[in-house]
């Protein structure tokens, strides 16, 4: 029996996940710098790329209305139908999967290369960053909160706080970073 079997499945996967991110940040420190890396999307002038991950779900926030109702409908004419009784609707949130594609992060923008289009976030313009255990979400730049389901989310949270944040990333300050 390991030391993790007694939490659920769904925390050892928080805990290594997090752990990975925690890697990462420690061979930053070590390394003081970020290198740029080459990638198959056009960059503007003083952009660089510096994490891709491939082949993710992108996710925008939906209002979905669900509705119950009670009566009998006739049909007057083709096309043309009376209601008698009375319906209730609401409108309710909802996470919609409506691409797949790459996920690129460069010192300026987030760009999501997806199969049906590109859709490109501008870092300044981001108020808050969330995690969830399976995606990270963009507050503040669209009117579409935009969900990006990556392998650790926890990772890409920690790679866009970075880059958001840093200036200089050939010289990177000491990082620390608390995970909740």
């Amino acid at each position: 029996m390991g030391i993790l079997s007694f939490l659920n499945p769904n925390d050892s996967k928080k805990i290594n996940l997090t752990q990975e991110a925690k890697d990462f940040i420690d061979v930053l420190n070590t390394t003081k710098s970020l290198e740029p890396i080459s990638v198959d999307v056009l960059l503007d002038k003083n952009e660089d790329a510096y994490f891709i991950e491939q082949d993710i779900d992108y996710g925008e926030e939906r209002n979905v209305r669900i509705s119950k109702g009670r009566g009998v409908s006739f049909r007057v004419i083709r096309g043309v139908y009376y209601h008698t009784g009375g319906s209730q609707g609401r409108y309710l949130p909802e996470i919609e999967r409506v691409d797949k594609g790459n996920l690129y992060l460069t010192n300026k923008r987030a760009i999501f290369k997806g199969r049906f289009e590109t859709r490109t976030f501008d870092l300044n313009k981001i108020i808050s960053i969330e995690n969830f255990s399976d995606a990270i979400v963009l507050s503040g730049v669209t009117k579409k909160t935009p969900y990006f389901f990556v392998y650790n989310p926890y990772l890409w949270k920690v790679r866009f706080m970075i880059l958001s944040q840093v200036d200089n990333l050939k010289k990177l300050p000491h990082l620390s970073f608390e995970f909740a």
